[in-house]
């Protein structure tokens, strides 16, 4: 089962890649400028696709930038990979009914600050947040821009699903969707 989902996220990830042309380029070749994978995380970090009832889930956003050059996150700006985030990020629903179970992260950009986030040439960033419980440096609770106000209760056992969209433009507008499903035994 732990094959079938590492497969699965990386299938994800490979589908999910935001692009651009690239300017001055002869041969007017496709630059991929930022690409994103999704994937729910354990307490220790490690991909995982079940829990046991109680245990943190952790939702995880990997943002890779591919350029040479920082770029801006979050921000309407010609040199700005704009990622609109919207209120279906992360949502969980049940298998079962298809119920909404709702998100992690109560609010964006909670922080009062609409400073626009610099992603250095050729890294990565995490955007990320617990379900409920972190450990104790509270490492998973929310990374900004999400917040929260309290934590979660946890989710019955049972099987579910956590699918979202994600607009990504810089120059021409692209969506990437994300859907995987787990559980909680």
């Amino acid at each position: 089962m732990k094959d079938y989902f590492v497969l699965l996220v990386l299938m994800i990830s490979l589908f999910a890649a935001c692009s651009s042309e690239m300017n001055g380029d002869e041969n007017n070749r496709k630059e991929d400028v930022v690409s994103l994978s999704f994937s729910l995380l354990d307490i220790n970090g490690t991909p995982c696709n079940e829990f046991a009832y109680g245990d943190p889930i952790i939702f995880d956003l990997e943002i890779d930038n591919k350029k040479n050059k920082p770029i801006i996150l979050f921000h309407s700006d010609k040199d700005a990979v704009d990622l609109q985030l919207g209120s279906d990020l992360f949502k969980v629903y049940s298998e079962e009914d298809k119920r909404e179970m709702g998100t992690p992260w109560s609010g964006m950009f909670c922080e009062y600050s609409l400073a626009p986030i610099s992603l250095p040439a050729s890294t990565q960033s995490h955007l990320y947040c617990s379900w409920f419980g972190v450990n104790e440096d509270n490492k998973y609770r929310c990374s900004y821009p999400l917040c929260k106000d309290a934590d979660n209760v946890p989710l019955p056992k049972g099987s579910y699903f956590v699918r979202f969209s994600i607009e990504c433009s810089q120059n021409a507008p692209r969506t990437s969707s994300f859907s995987i499903p787990f559980k909680v035994k």
